[in-house]
This record gives C-alpha cells, sequence and structure tokens, in this order.
C-alpha cells in the first residue's frame, strides 16, 4: 500500500496529530492485506516516518553525455512523438506494451488499461501541459499500426531526462531507436546532450546507453525520500530488502502520489 503526505497544520504540530493519522493509515494497510507500504518522503517528514519503522531506500539513475554520432538505428522503426489525448486508443496500446515489459517487475506496479486511462492519464497529462513531457512511440514502419515501444521524455536547458520507457520483448532494438530519438529531439531544441535517465536494468536499455553515452555513462541514486516498512504479519525486513534489490527492479513517477 502506497501513504500520501500526512500533513498537520503549523499551529497543531507536535501534538502527537501525524501520529495518530500514521497509525491509522498502517491498520487500513493491515486490514486491506498488505504486506508492505511505500511512500515519499520530505525532508521534514523523513524523522516521523522512521521512528515508525519505515527506512530509505536508494532511487536508482544513470547519466551519461553524447559526445559523438547518435548511434545507428534499425531502419524498421519509425520513431515519432505520441500525444495520448488526441489519438484514439492510446492509453490501451501503451498499456499492452507496458504489461508486456513490466508485468513481472518487482517494485513497478501492474498496469492495465483502465489504471492508465483513469490514473495514469491525469498525471501524464499533467505533466505534457506543465513540464513538458513529451511521449515518444516507435512502430515498424510509419503505416504500421502496432505499438512497439514508448518513452517518456523531458527537455531542460541543462540537459534531457527519460523517466519512464517499455519496449516490446520481441522488439529489444526499439530501444536504441526511442533514445536516439530522445537525444535527436534535444540536438534539434539546441541544448545540451546531457542526460538523466530512470530506467530498469534490462538487457537491451543497458546495451542501448552504452552505445549512446560512451565511457560518460555513470550511475548513481538518490536516497532520502523514497521509504518503505513491512507492515503484514510474517513479512520481514529481508523479503521488503530484496524486492528493492533484484537486479531488475524499477519504481516509475507515473506510480507515485
Amino acid at each position: 500500500g502506497e501513504l500520501d503526505s500526512i500533513v498537520t497544520r503549523p499551529e497543531a504540530r507536535r501534538q502527537g496529530h501525524a501520529t495518530r493519522l500514521l497509525m491509522l493509515a498502517l491498520d487500513a494497510l493491515r486490514s486491506a492485506g498488505c504486506d508492505w507500504s511505500l511512500l515519499v518522503a520530505t525532508d521534514e517528514g523523513r524523522r516521523l516516518y522512521e521512528r515508525h519503522g519505515w527506512r530509505c531506500y536508494p532511487e536508482p539513475w544513470r547519466r551519461g553525455t553524447v559526445t559523438g554520432a547518435l548511434p545507428r538505428s534499425d531502419g524498421r522503426y519509425a520513431v515519432r512523438s505520441y500525444d495520448p489525448r488526441r489519438e484514439p486508443d492510446v492509453w490501451e496500446r501503451i498499456a499492452a506494451v507496458d504489461m508486456a515489459f513490466n508485468h513481472r517487475r518487482p517494485l513497478t506496479v501492474v498496469r492495465d488499461a483502465a489504471y492508465w486511462r483513469h490514473f495514469a492519464a491525469l498525471r501524464i497529462s499533467d505533466w505534457i501541459d506543465n513540464e513538458g513531457l513529451v511521449i515518444y512511440a516507435t512502430f515498424r514502419g510509419e503505416a504500421a499500426p502496432r505499438l512497439c515501444g514508448y518513452a517518456f521524455a523531458e527537455f531542460y536547458p541543462p540537459g534531457f531526462q527519460v523517466r519512464d520507457m517499455g519496449v516490446l520483448p520481441q522488439e529489444p532494438d526499439a530501444t536504441v531507436a526511442l533514445l536516439n530519438a530522445v537525444a535527436a529531439e534535444a540536438g534539434r531544441r539546441g541544448i545540451p546532450l546531457s542526460a538523466r535517465i530512470y530506467l530498469p536494468r534490462e538487457p537491451q536499455i543497458d546495451a542501448a546507453l552504452d552505445s549512446l553515452f560512451g565511457p560518460t555513462l555513470y550511475a548513481g541514486e538518490d536516497r532520502g525520500h523514497l521509504m518503505a516498512r513491512a507492515v503484514g504479519a510474517g513479512f520481514t525486513d529481508r523479503q521488503l530488502d530484496a524486492i528493492f534489490a533484484a537486479p531488475s527492479a524499477h519504481i516509475s513517477a507515473i506510480d507515485l502520489f
């Protein structure tokens, strides 16, 4: 179960209200049969959660800079921007790719078409309108109707970031086509070709990033905001640690409150 923020008015702080709310939330999580709980803490709130058993976990990322020509893309793939608010059945198509790519991935929500239409669509539409998010989609040729993969990218004055991606397992080379398209758009906009990448560890993604960034590629992590706690009877901290430590584990910003 995921917790949203627990907030008290400034004049009501240090009176136990936040602790009481947190205990009520824990009771609700246990009643719902949750094994563990996830939240994103502010610097101010982190101490409250730590006192009640939540622990910090890393948020991995990779960074790199394109210093040469873009890697050669597979000519079988056509990539274009993809606005789900203006094209039919887009959420259903994205859901199908996402399900194929992520349905067994530790830490990733299993997102069906209804989840994309009714929850993710609201958040992603806000990112498109207010943060300049661009969704890229790749197909087998311009006329082919089948979506092979997608990537969510944002462009800023210091560089660009890729915050989510999915490709059909039988189309691993679509990864290179998508990353090339994002880097090419950054170049077209005249911004530095420096990137921050929030993608899971997968052979095709790792190879594509190595090819794109070469020796500039390095990995790191943010720590201090993502927190989790074992909740269910019989579910241990060791089991929770194993979920986060799984090689392909990935948390997407799409799913965080």
